[in-house]
């Protein structure tokens, strides 16, 4: 669906069932020809389909296939190139994907296991007599067929009958790689609640709880609402990350996208916990305000530009092979832990710019610039203590899989270039150098180091550690 509609539904239906549209889409695509519900991020080609109006995003089969200034455009493509495409030409090919895709949406629907291998890929019922000439699978493609026909006639009583006999005659053959249904189960709820959104959501109203309380109304009554809030929020943000590691059987920090939310809801979780102690509202603020954005961003954010098409993809894939080891839960947990946590300093680091600039000689407000310095100072000295440990671990890693400790990698370089500009706060700081407006420059310059280290490498410098950047 993803791949197709570059979202978890359909744009001209948004209320529909996502799973019941990728049935549709398989067994009636002729119901979709004039639907608009392939992506178009290019705004050149947005002009060819929509004849000027930018505004419609989607485009139909029949717009592919029927509509003259596409396939004027298209003729005029140099397809031959392996590399240097110009935007629209990049654009044209990831949209001839997409069709291809929503093309092959049955073929997605594999379901049936072709050995007790989980690495050999599994098949759609529709081919198990290419897989197994001997027909041992029979009585399951027709029931298959059966349950094709029933939902081309929406006969929902015939539809629910051939769905048990069918999962009745899956579950017979006993195969070993089958999840449990506890994990499909466990996986439908996840994707209906979608936890991640519904944090951010929270996160959102619980930062506007901690500035109604700091600015307008300092109540007890304000905080404590804040707080549960937020809590209610980290513990969705919990619940997501838990049903993703028990579906997946690893960490959720596999990928780009669950890697940003793993950010934002630690950065979420560590203002609870600094909150909890200080009762400030400076944390609360800080932490809700960047856990909501960072996991909005990770639901609605295009990787690149509009030219690319890419987006985070929110899927629960296996891992690459080279990160199917136990050092994923240890060295990229740890690091990604320390940019949540150097992320809630560089946002208590722009408080306290803000503060700065409104102080004055106001006493009242000096006297918060003291404690919003050592807040911050706080939050980056347990980022760094996680960073380093990070980096260590990550050496560690590097000498099991590549035989040596250290390369000059672009990764391993801007990461230590990362700790070498927070070790240079931490020393200034405590040498008494650094007050005043410096403190909020000092911890944006590190947090862009951390951004570069993060993101800017894995897709302008890459290397050995550019797994983020998507195929």
């Amino acid at each position: 669906m993803f791949t197709v509609t570059g979202e978890l539904g359909l744009r001209d239906a948004p209320r529909e069932d996502p799973v019941l549209a990728v049935l549709q889409m398989a067994h009636d695509p002729a119901s979709f020809r004039r639907r608009r519900v392939i992506v178009v991020r290019n705004l050149e080609l947005t002009k060819a389909f929509t004849k000027g109006d930018t505004g419609k995003t989607h485009v139909s089969i029949d717009d592919i296939e029927h509509n003259p200034q596409w396939l004027e455009l298209r003729g005029k493509l140099d397809w031959s190139k392996e590399k240097g495409f110009t935007a629209v030409e990049t654009a044209a090919r990831e949209l001839l994907g997409r069709v291809h895709a929503f093309r092959q949406t049955g073929e997605l629907l594999r379901v049936l296991p072709v050995s007790d291998d989980p690495e050999v890929a599994w098949v759609p019922i529709e081919r198990a007599h290419d897989a197994f000439p001997d027909q041992r699978f029979g009585p399951l493609v027709a029931e298959q067929r059966a349950l094709v026909d029933a939902f081309s006639r929406r006969d929902a009583a015939a539809f629910q009958a051939a769905q048990g006999a069918l999962t009745a005659r899956l579950h017979g053959y006993e195969f070993r790689v089958h999840p449990p249904d506890v994990y499909l189960d466990v996986e439908r709820v996840y994707n209906r609640i979608r936890p991640f959104r519904s944090a951010a959501l929270l996160c959102f109203l619980a930062a506007s709880l901690f500035l109604i309380h700091r600015s307008a109304a300092p109540k007890p009554g304000v905080w404590w609402g804040a707080m549960g809030v937020l809590t209610l929020g980290v513990a969705l943000h919990v619940a997501g990350c838990i049903i993703r590691t028990v579906v997946t059987g690893y960490a959720p920090v596999g990928s780009l996208y669950e890697t940003i939310i793993w950010i934002g809801g630690v950065a979420a979780l560590f203002a609870l916990v600094f909150e909890a102690t200080s009762r400030a509202s400076a944390f609360g603020l800080a932490g809700a305000l960047l856990g909501g954005v960072v996991l909005i961003l990770a639901d609605r954010l295009p990787l690149m530009t509009d030219a690319t098409s890419r987006y985070v993809d929110p899927a629960m894939n296996p891992l690459v092979p080279v990160l199917r080891s136990y050092w994923l839960n240890i060295h990229v947990t740890c690091m990604l832990t320390s940019y949540a946590a150097l992320g809630l300093a560089c946002v208590l680091g722009l408080d306290h710019f803000v503060t700065w600039l409104r102080a004055g000689d106001d006493p009242a407000a000096k006297e918060r610039l003291e404690r919003l310095a050592g807040y911050n100072d706080r939050a980056i000295q347990v980022g760094f203590s996680l960073l380093t440990i990070g980096v260590l671990l990550g050496a560690v890693w590097a000498n099991q899989s590549w035989g040596r400790y250290w390369g000059w990698d672009p990764k391993e370089t801007w990461a230590f270039i990362t700790w070498c500009v927070y070790a240079a706060y931490l020393h200034v700081r405590f040498m008494g150098w650094v007050k005043g407006p410096w403190i909020g420059v000092w911890n944006v310059a590190g947090f862009a180091a951390v951004i570069f280290t993060y993101i800017g490498v894995s897709f302008l410098l890459p290397g050995l550690h550019s797994y983020l950047e998507p195929s």
